[in-house]
């Protein structure tokens, strides 16, 4: 009662092998939530690989909003980390895709670096820029990290990213990457608050079996699912999922960062210590990157300085 719009995110493997399935969802759920007054859109993150004209033109009809395309770099570095089955590259074939459909809905620009890729990880936008793919056809350019993934649980395993976001070399890297998304003119997200999944009353996780939890990184983990799709949401996960641990924290109380972190990243947290009772303190990274990156924005965004600070 009262919400205004559903935003449906489709991801997981890659979603545009299952288009059909999508239309199905997307058929049921437009005049369902359209005659309630609200209004419904979908959008999805994407290989790209998959990401034709026909597909774009299908969906749009249904309310899709836009598809986040991962590129992890320049050839070099994303035909490594996602060839195709049989061993190719298909940097070429994701940047031609994208050259045909970027006027046809929004584009939004993901990619993962790690502290050997950050330092050329941007230069994948000249390369789109000579394929027309250039900023006024790109919605938002959204450059990270890569997390260190080590769960038993779910099996998934990856030890070239961060175990926190406070280690030295990402101060380094984000104002890098940052800095040279800007310098070319595309499209960033505004600095602003960035809590928790968790945190959020309206934020849900469906899985394939139509198990509910509260943010993608819990899927698989049993003693955090919080319900299904047929019953909604049955379990307490207040204590279970530490709701509000940054107001029982006195270094957060005192932080002047917590509007902008409410104790981080569980996830990051659970990585570290096993669980997520503890916050994720943000606060040496932002004491290393604030300032500057408000500077970036002063310099790029709004023009009002001539020259800008280290990174």
């Amino acid at each position: 009662p009262g919400k205004k719009k559903l935003i449906l995110q489709i991801y997981g493997g890659e979603p545009l092998l299952y288009t059909k399935r999508i239309i199905y969802l997307a058929k049921r759920l437009k005049p369902f939530i359209e005659e309630r007054g609200a209004k419904f859109v979908f959008d999805l993150i994407s290989n790209g690989s998959l990401l034709t004209e026909q597909v774009v033109d299908e969906l749009n009809e249904w309310g899709l909003d836009g598809v986040k395309v991962t590129i992890d770099g320049p050839p070099e570095n994303h035909n490594q980390f996602r060839p195709f089955k049989s061993g190719a590259g298909s940097f070429d074939v994701i940047a031609g895709n994208l050259k045909k459909v970027c006027t046809k809905t929004k584009i939004r620009l993901g990619g993962n670096y790690t502290s050997e890729t950050y330092r050329n990880f941007a230069t994948v936008l000249d390369l789109l820029s000579q394929e027309g793919i250039t900023p006024d056809k790109i919605d938002r350019v959204s450059f990270n990290i890569v997390m260190q993934v080590q769960d038993k649980i779910t099996s998934n395993e990856f030890v070239g990213g961060c175990a926190t976001i406070n280690e030295p070399w990402l101060r380094d890297a984000a104002l890098h990457v940052r800095k040279e998304v800007l310098q070319r003119g595309y499209p960033i997200g505004e600095l602003g608050p960035e809590p928790c999944a968790v945190e959020m009353d309206d934020a849900f996780t469906v899985h394939y079996d139509g198990s509910l939890y509260k943010c993608v990184c819990w899927v698989g983990h049993e003693q955090y699912k919080i319900g299904d799709i047929w019953q909604g949401v049955t379990e307490k996960f207040q204590e279970s999922h530490h709701l509000f641990h940054w107001q029982r924290e006195e270094r957060c109380q005192k932080c002047k960062y917590l509007p902008l972190c409410f104790g981080g990243c569980r996830y990051m947290a659970y990585q570290r210590d096993g669980h997520m009772g503890q916050v994720d303190c943000r606060e040496p990274f932002l004491d290393a990157t604030l300032e500057t990156m408000l500077l970036q924005d002063l310099q790029y965004l709004h023009g009002q300085i001539s020259e800008c600070s280290p990174g």
